[in-house]
């Protein structure tokens, strides 16, 4: 049995990282290629591919110290702001029609990804995953984790602002299948991140010096 409960962890670190650079390389596609609707709508297939993939990531119970937690918590940050990338260029075209794909899209996250990305992190809450534990190999400091969510969450906002952009000039409603969680209290102050960046800079420059 190759999938069990001790090698589970490492098979998903690597089917994340594997996403991960697939993601990479859509985002710079995205950023350096030429653009047309054939290849948006290329994009935003393999981004419901990759949707799913997470989707089945975030179900998984890992355990809150666990360094695939870090890994995953990245890799769905990677997905908002590369899906964010394809509905600032559809939004920036000059005719009002909609890509089918994107919309489809959207209703998917909107309607499963969002969900278990909640879900995913009220477990990690309830099992205190907060708390600093003995540091593992791999896995991020206390501080370095908070900046990782914060982050998360920032790209989950600046994805649904910029559909509801989209939606006012497609005058369709993207926005649709976007429940907002009742534990989803995380409204992200952009001042805020910015701090936290900006202390985690300042604590590195100070390592190098020493």
């Amino acid at each position: 049995q190759i999938v069990n409960e001790n090698s589970a962890e490492k098979i998903l670190s690597v089917v994340i990282a594997s996403v991960s650079t697939i993601l990479s390389d859509i985002e710079w596609g995205i950023q350096n290629g030429q653009q047309n609707d054939d290849i948006a709508e290329m994009f935003c297939q393999y981004l419901s591919r990759i949707s799913s993939v997470l989707d089945n990531c975030l179900v998984c119970k890992l355990p809150h110290d666990s360094s695939a937690v870090d890994v995953l918590a990245r890799t769905v940050k990677k997905f908002y702001s590369t899906f964010t990338l394809i509905i600032k260029q559809e939004s920036a075209k000059n005719s009002a029609g909609l890509l089918k794909s994107l919309e489809n899209l959207a209703k998917q996250v909107g309607r499963s990804l969002n969900q278990k990305l909640y879900s995913f992190l009220i477990y990690l809450e309830q099992r205190q995953w907060a708390k600093p534990q003995q540091r593992i190999p791999g896995q991020l400091n206390f501080e370095g984790r908070q900046l990782v969510f914060l982050e998360l969450f920032y790209s989950v906002e600046l994805c649904e602002k910029n559909l509801i952009i989209l939606s006012k000039k497609s005058r369709t409603d993207l926005m649709e299948h976007f429940k907002r969680s009742p534990a989803r209290d995380f409204k992200v102050n952009i001042n805020v991140l910015k701090e936290k960046l900006d202390n985690k800079i300042e604590d590195l420059e100070l390592e190098v010096e020493t």
